[in-house]
């Protein structure tokens, strides 16, 4: 004689999928998201590259940061190097263009489309100066970021050097954590590391918080002096 399931074992069968299912998918999920890390770092590694054929072409000296032209001004400078913008943008960001009104927004036309962004410590001076420092004045490049995951295509000071855990379209040009709660970091000397980023920071200044050291080892902080 056949017999079939009974609905309680049916019910059985797809609770235990339903349980699998909620265990899996976490893990495919976070599986997914390694790849993209991946590919990430990929992006920032030839955008290391690329500044350092610009910087050898450019006396040894970082280009300069905004406002001239535009907020992503330098990401003009590296184009000639770069020879496409595919590589600005994460494989897990949203549309990270600024949607205010202020230079760099949606409604410059000289705007560059990035989802990582520059050290202002790689630059000289404030809004009105900031063109870029010589290599040589970094005396520890392996320990400096150059470039980050993050909002907007600059971070005016190292204050802002924080997480949200958000991508989105507001002018907040804060760290973004993409990746499993981590942000991929570009460092001078060429190398790219994943790192969790605090989502607060040292209002001192000078402070000796080791992630705002990255940004600016002087004084972990943003200064308008040096070399």
């Amino acid at each position: 004689m056949k017999r079939g399931f009974t609905l309680i074992e049916l019910l059985v069968v797809i609770a235990i999928i339903a349980i699998l299912a909620a265990i899996l998918f976490p893990v495919f999920a976070r599986a997914r998201e390694k790849a993209r890390q991946a590919s990430c770092q990929s992006n920032l590694k030839q955008i290391g590259l690329a500044y350092m054929m610009y910087v050898q072409d450019n006396d040894e000296t970082f280009g300069h940061g905004w406002p001239e032209p535009s907020w992503s001004s330098y990401w003009g400078q590296l184009q000639p190097y770069m020879k496409n913008t595919q590589m600005l943008l994460c494989p897990s960001a949203d549309n990270t263009a600024c949607s205010c009104g202020f230079a760099g927004g949606v409604n410059d036309p000289q705007y560059i489309q990035s989802n990582y962004i520059r050290n202002p410590f790689t630059t000289v001076g404030w809004y009105a100066d900031m063109h870029g420092k010589k290599l040589a004045a970094f005396d520890i490049p392996a320990q400096t970021i150059l470039e980050s995951e993050g909002r907007r295509s600059w971070v005016h000071f190292s204050a802002w050097c924080y997480s949200n855990g958000a991508d989105g379209r507001n002018c907040d040009p804060s760290i973004a954590a993409r990746h499993n709660g981590t942000a991929n970091c570009l460092y001078i000397d060429g190398h790219v590391k994943s790192q969790t980023v605090p989502t607060a920071v040292d209002g001192a200044n000078p402070s000796n918080d080791a992630w705002l050291r990255q940004w600016d080892p002087d004084n972990g902080w943003w200064s308008t002096t040096g070399t």
